[in-house]
């Protein structure tokens, strides 16, 4: 791999993670705009829970951390570390298969 895009991707990665930590925790709480409406017009009277509801990072926290914003900004980094580990992955799943 080339260093200029070893750099880009490191770039990318550090953009990402950056977002995530910094920016990630001062979302807004309230609901979007499908679940307002939801519950604006009583539909949402029979929610339960999905099968991940008590995963470890559930509802953009981790379990075991009691910082709401700590929790949001840990969860963000799972995240891209693993969005960008699974594209990695499949980069060169496809790069190797293709080559062939």
């Amino acid at each position: 791999m080339r260093t200029s895009l070893k750099i880009l991707i490191l770039a990318g990665l550090v953009v990402a993670v950056a977002l995530v930590v910094f920016v990630a925790p001062f979302a807004n709480p309230n609901p979007d705009g499908l679940e307002r409406v939801a519950i604006d017009h009583g539909l949402d009277s029979q929610v339960q829970d999905h099968d991940l509801a008590s995963s470890p990072l559930a509802d953009y926290g981790v379990e075991g951390v009691d910082s709401s914003t700590m929790g949001t900004a840990l969860s963000g980094v799972v995240g891209v570390v693993l969005v960008f580990g699974v594209g990695y992955g499949l980069f060169a799943a496809t790069k190797r298969f293709g080559s062939r």
